[in-house]
Order: C-alpha cells, then sequence, then structure tokens
C-alpha cells in the first residue's frame, strides 16, 4: 500500500496534530485527550497542549507512515517490547535511547505510563545527541 494511502487511512482514525522531524528521526503528533467530550476553548484554554502525544521516532517519513499504520492496525510486529517500569527506572542513557526509538507503540493506558517514564528519564539524562545516535543506529535489534 501506498505511504499516502496509509496516512490517509491513519488521519480516518486519529487526530494527527502534526509530523515532526527531528534530530531522533520524524514522529507524528497526535491529539488524544483524556476526555474527548470535554472540547478545550482555543485562544482562552491552553491545558490542551497535555493531550498532545509522540509515541514513536523513526529514521524517515515512509517509516513513519508505516510504523503508525502498522501499530493502529494492531500488528505491533514493530520494534521490541516495552520494558517493564522496574526495567524503565535503572536504564542507563545507552538503553532509554533503544527503547525510545524501537520499542513498539503503547496499546494500553499501562504501557502509555512505562513509555512515558522512558522518555522523561531519557531527557533527563541529556536525550539524543548525534554519538548517541549513530551508536545506536537504526536497525531494529533482533
Amino acid at each position: 500500500m501506498e505511504p499516502l494511502v496509509k496516512l490517509q487511512w491513519i488521519l480516518g482514525q486519529r487526530s494527527l496534530y502534526s509530523i515532526n522531524f527531528r534530530n531522533a528521526g520524524v514522529g507524528m503528533t497526535f491529539y488524544e485527550p483524556d476526555d474527548p467530550d470535554q472540547a478545550p476553548q482555543p485562544g482562552i484554554d491552553q491545558a490542551w497542549k497535555k493531550d498532545l502525544k509522540t509515541y514513536k521516532y523513526y529514521p524517515d517519513l515512509v517509516k513513519c507512515i508505516d510504523g503508525e499504520f502498522k501499530q493502529l492496525k494492531g500488528a505491533n510486529m514493530l520494534g521490541i517490547p516495552i520494558p517493564t517500569l522496574e526495567e524503565a527506572a535503572v536504564g542507563d542513557r545507552q538503553a532509554l535511547g533503544r527503547w525510545v526509538r524501537f520499542c513498539v507503540g503503547p496499546a494500553n493506558e499501562d504501557e502509555a505510563i512505562r513509555m512515558n517514564l522512558i522518555s522523561a528519564r531519557f531527557k533527563e539524562l541529556g536525550g539524543w545527541d548525534e554519538a548517541l545516535s549513530k551508536e545506536i543506529g537504526w536497525a531494529e535489534p533482533k
């Protein structure tokens, strides 16, 4: 299936806020409010920004579209499993970076909590730099 057809399908499933091109790669940011019935008031209420979520970054746009498409289709065959809370709490910067880059997108609230912890710890430890990105690479671990 062509990438633009996949992107069109994704747009029909979720509220895409933006596609981000960062040093870490390309990621999609989705608007996913905790309470979908509580609409924010544009220009007045800035709390809506907390409901923006980016789950994973990919090496390029085509892989980003393909990865998010497979995730939404329920084919969690991409990447490595999300580590436990205990593993995430003690992981070093390299392990956290590997998890940020290669873990499958969260399929439930528990996995989302674990990925948020991993992302926060990774940022606290310095996040991405060119050397770490090259060291980890883009080839998914077996």
